[in-house]
């Protein structure tokens, strides 16, 4: 019977700790693609202004990109507004090359600017998000790149990247509170487990009582026989 109750105890927290990692695994996926809708969201929004403002700054002054020996660039009054971007943004013309840049983008080397600016180089659609990884400590970027239409014939597309670091945080968190309560909850289901396997036997055991009880009669009137 100890044996019984044993199994039963053990298979029920196998149980119950595989349906715990199951769900664990389920809510810290929804946890981050749910992070990552709200980052390429945040990403929209700062990707909108700068196509704003690159769009309304043709409007008023007709021309937007400057010539500079073989270089070309954003013109200054208009580049100071996008510079102080606090993501990284690149301003890139019809053939890819960069116009502009965010002072966190111009910090990146050259490597990683590189390959940051390659999907404006490739844009065929409207929008395009995807992610990049960079060397650290910059690491894994999600970006959004964004065909510009509207600033002129000089002017392809911005894209806004920024760091997946900043939709780690919470499932992070979550995934470190799920591991550090796994534990608990499978010594808590064992204990349970066993008492429930205890209780369901129980009346299995007084039927075996019984049984035990008959046999011993038996033998004993079978020995004065």
């Amino acid at each position: 019977m100890t044996t019984i109750r044993r199994r039963l105890t053990t298979w029920y927290t196998v149980a119950l700790g595989v349906t715990v990692v199951a769900f664990g695994i389920l809510l810290y996926l929804e946890r981050r693609q749910s992070s990552l809708r709200e980052l390429d969201r945040r990403l929209g929004l700062e990707a909108d202004l700068a196509n704003r403002w690159l769009s309304e700054s043709y409007n008023v002054l007709g021309r937007i990109v400057a010539t500079q020996g073989l270089n070309r660039a954003l013109d200054p009054g208009i580049s100071a507004y996008l510079e102080a971007a606090r993501d990284l943004l690149v301003v890139a013309d019809t053939n890819g090359r960069v116009v502009g840049l965010s002072e966190t983008a111009r910090s990146l080397p050259a490597s990683d600017l590189e390959r940051l600016a390659a999907p404006l180089d490739s844009l065929r659609t409207s929008r395009a998000y995807g992610t990049i990884d960079l060397a650290p400590p910059v690491g894994p970027v999600r970006y959004l790149a964004v065909r510009v239409d509207k600033a002129g014939p000089e002017i392809g597309g911005v894209l806004l990247a920024t760091s997946t670091a900043q939709i780690a945080f919470g499932p992070a968190e979550l995934l470190k509170s799920m591991l550090v309560t796994l534990p608990i909850v499978l010594i808590g289901s064992a204990l349970v487990g066993y008492w429930l396997a205890g209780t369901s036997l129980r009346p299995v055991q007084g039927i075996m009582d019984e049984v035990e009880a008959k046999d011993k009669l038996h033998e004993d009137a079978k020995s004065k026989m």
